[in-house]
């Protein structure tokens, strides 16, 4: 996965080339959090 995540393109969200913007609002950031530690759980056998 890490090595998925490091070939993502990051960048301004006008460049048609970026497939991930900056996150706006903490509620976003919260939402991706969220998703990250589900991830780990499910990583770790957690469901």
């Amino acid at each position: 996965m890490v090595e998925t995540v490091g070939t993502v393109p990051f960048g301004d969200p006008r460049d048609p080339e970026t497939f991930v913007g900056p996150l706006a609002a903490e509620r976003q950031r919260d939402r991706v959090e969220s998703y990250l530690e589900v991830g780990r759980r499910k990583a770790r056998g957690w469901r």
